[in-house]
């Protein structure tokens, strides 16, 4: 979600939040190679197995919002805030069992996934450049975002809209691996034998 919202935040001119001096790293991975990572489990005959998906290396959130002022265009307002509690420092996926045992291997940089994610931001139906450069959503309220919107990368498209307050992470992440599933299912069965 962070991608996302860092995007939107900034493209508005609103403010986003920094906690601490920005040198920690996470492990971003853009959503095209999280589905072929599950893709590619579902293609193999390894029944109970864990894999980790991800690139298997960080980016610093210094490095990520300078990336984000780079594709938007606009510069970040930042609200600089103290380390949390319990945040650590550095956090990576270890996907050495993936690559050796699914093939997986990520190929979109951060840097081109920020790239893939504005466009796609800026080509949403509804979004307008104010005189002022900020991109602002005519057609529905802040509190509101559409399904199509969200799942619009994965080419899962939906009509219905979800009020933000009621939604939860993990229920539109159970909506999108439910379609996945149905779609790798689908392709299945078009494949020639």
């Amino acid at each position: 979600m962070a991608p996302y919202q860092f995007v939107d935040k900034i493209s508005r001119g609103s403010e986003i939040q920094k906690f601490g001096d920005g040198s920690s790293s996470r492990d971003y991975t853009y959503i095209s190679d999280i589905v072929d990572g599950v893709v590619r489990s579902i293609d193999r005959p390894y029944p109970y197995q864990v894999f980790n998906l991800g690139k298997g290396d960080g980016t610093s959130l210094n490095e990520f919002i300078g990336i984000v002022e780079k594709h938007t265009g606009m510069t970040a307002k930042v609200k600089q805030l103290p380390d949390q509690a319990g945040d650590v420092p550095y956090t990576c996926a270890s996907v050495e069992k993936a690559r050796a045992l699914l093939g997986y291997e990520a190929t979109v940089s951060f840097d081109e996934g920020i790239r893939r994610t504005v466009k796609w931001y800026n080509s949403r139906s509804g979004n307008v450049k104010r005189s002022d450069g900020v991109v602002a959503d005519a057609t529905m309220p802040d509190n509101v975002v559409s399904k199509e919107t969200r799942a619009d990368p994965l080419d899962l498209t939906r009509k219905s809209f979800v009020d933000k307050t009621q939604s939860s992470k993990s229920g539109l992440s159970r909506v999108v691996s439910v379609d996945l599933m149905s779609q790798h299912r689908v392709m299945k069965r078009m494949k020639p034998c």
